[in-house]
């Protein structure tokens, strides 16, 4: 401190310490909250594009090109047409936004009349996960016969949930 005091000239001790200055709640309230434009007008705020959006876009026109694809580049096309990374769809993620892109991959493959195996390894995920998925979708469409299996499966899953949370306080 000493070295600093000599530096710029100021002891230590001589400094104010700024104190805690309450505002005016009158001044919040004259205080606007929408940015102004030079000539004074408010200002309308526009959603910025995406940065990576001309990436997404140039992709798409290159698949768009082709003659044929084959049905990792179809899933791609997919993923990039609503702008989202392939890396995302085929990673470990489960957020619902995903989940739902992956079913509906899952749900095109299977109308290549591509297998359960076949898809599940473009995807990344085993055979019966894209089963469910295939099944996820057909269901949201209407189809009976899987909205009962979607039922069925629902209804396992929340039976081993209650089963292992009364395990779990049994052994406590």
């Amino acid at each position: 401190m000493e070295i600093r005091a000599r530096l710029f000239g100021v002891s230590p001790a001589a400094k104010k310490v700024p104190s805690l200055t309450l505002v005016r709640p009158e001044l919040l309230a004259e205080r606007e909250t929408k940015p102004r434009n030079l000539g004074g007008k408010p200002r309308k705020l526009k959603p910025r594009q995406d940065a990576n959006d001309h990436v997404f876009a140039f992709r798409v026109y290159q698949l768009q090109q082709k003659e044929y694809l084959t049905p990792t580049e179809q899933a791609k096309l997919i993923c990039f047409s609503v702008r989202v990374s392939w890396d995302l769809v085929v990673g470990k993620s489960r957020r619902r936004d995903l989940t739902g892109l992956r079913n509906r991959i899952a749900w095109e493959l299977r109308q290549r009349d591509l297998s359960y195996p076949q898809i599940g390894a473009i995807l990344n995920r085993d055979h019966t996960s894209i089963l469910h998925s295939v099944r996820r979708v057909d269901a949201a469409e209407g189809d009976r016969e899987a909205e009962k299996w979607i039922g069925r499966k629902n209804r396992q899953s929340l039976e081993s949930q209650h089963r292992i949370k009364a395990e779990k306080e049994a052994a406590l």
